[in-house]
């Protein structure tokens, strides 16, 4: 993703606007130039999500990156486990349930939904927007 995003700058002269869609890769993508941040975390986390986004805008890298590692647990396990997946767990988790997921896709497992309740509980016990509206 990386690679990409300063190639695409390079080879135009940064005349065209390159997102980021992978959670996991937000900070990495933002500091070497990614325009933009399309997240489907934000679905599950969205006062983290913007935070994070404000943060790395505002040249707040330390305070970023604090942030992101709270957050990457849930972020990578998106990558894992699939997005949609994690995200409508999740909300079930918090008591927030949009429904059953889409065929043929599911929610996760109960190993791994274990894992994700643990992931959002620890959050929990930071100042995350999170902890706040849950």
């Amino acid at each position: 993703i990386v690679e990409r995003i300063v190639q695409s700058h390079r080879a135009t002269e940064h005349a065209i606007s390159v997102v980021n869609g992978k959670d996991a890769a937000m900070l990495e993508a933002s500091i070497v130039g990614g325009d933009g941040w399309f997240s489907g975390g934000c679905n599950l986390l969205p006062h983290d999500c913007v935070r994070l986004l404000a943060l790395v805008r505002t040249g707040r890298f330390d305070a970023a990156r604090e942030l992101f590692m709270r957050l990457y647990p849930i972020f990578a396990m998106q990558s894992q486990k699939g997005t949609i997946r994690v995200v409508q767990t999740g909300l079930d988790i918090l008591g927030r349930s949009v429904g059953e997921l889409r065929r043929p896709l599911r929610f996760l497992e109960a190993d791994d939904r274990a894992a994700l309740e643990r992931a959002l509980a620890e959050l929990r016990k930071t100042d995350a927007p999170l902890a706040k509206s849950a």
